[in-house]
């Protein structure tokens, strides 16, 4: 006897469980396989189609985070290159105030594990930058390096909202998926 695969199972499994039924049903003709083509090719028309767009969507999305860690990676450069311009501008001292109030937990403050939130920090980065006191560093020196981080913050802001969309869409298209296979099982 064969095994029975819930609707609940794991997704792939109950896909192949479908097709193969269908297969099977199909194959083997007269009334079986003409009432498995009435009652699953549609659904498995709709399946295959769900598929089709689940796939696209993810690779849209993918490509679409790829430009996001590409952002990431060039904001961290932005990031680390302005702390070393204020530190060397301080003379590299080890204890320092304005240094503990614009980097407080060192690089990691402006550039956090969920890609999602740099942005918003380097935002923060390139305001704090021209209120915190230190007078070795002139004017002209923070506006230059908060002009650089918010140019790099805004590409990297183009690129996040570029993904926002790709992501809902892949995540819609994998939802529709699963209800092709629920709807196929």
């Amino acid at each position: 006897m064969g095994n029975l695969i819930g609707v609940n199972g794991d997704i792939e499994k109950v896909k192949a469980h479908v097709r193969i039924s269908y297969g099977k049903a199909v194959a083997l003709g007269g009334s079986i396989g003409e009432a498995a083509q009435q009652r699953m090719a549609e659904a498995l028309a709709a399946l295959d189609a769900a598929e089709e767009g689940r796939e696209t969507a993810g690779k849209e999305e993918q490509q679409a985070w790829n430009a996001v860690l590409a952002e990431s990676a060039k904001s961290d450069i932005v990031v680390s290159t302005v702390r070393d311009t204020l530190w060397n501008a301080l003379g590299r001292p080890r204890p320092s105030p304005a240094m503990d109030q614009l980097f407080p937990d060192g690089l990691w403050t402006y550039a956090p594990a969920d890609k999602r939130h740099q942005p918003r920090l380097m935002k923060v980065l390139g305001s704090r930058l021209l209120t915190v006191p230190a007078p070795l560093w002139g004017k002209q020196l923070r506006e230059t390096l908060a002009a650089q981080v918010e140019t790099h913050r805004e590409s990297y802001q183009r690129a996040l909202e570029t993904h926002e969309p790709a992501d809902a869409a892949a995540q819609i298209a994998r939802s529709v998926y699963k209800a092709a296979v629920r709807t196929a099982h």
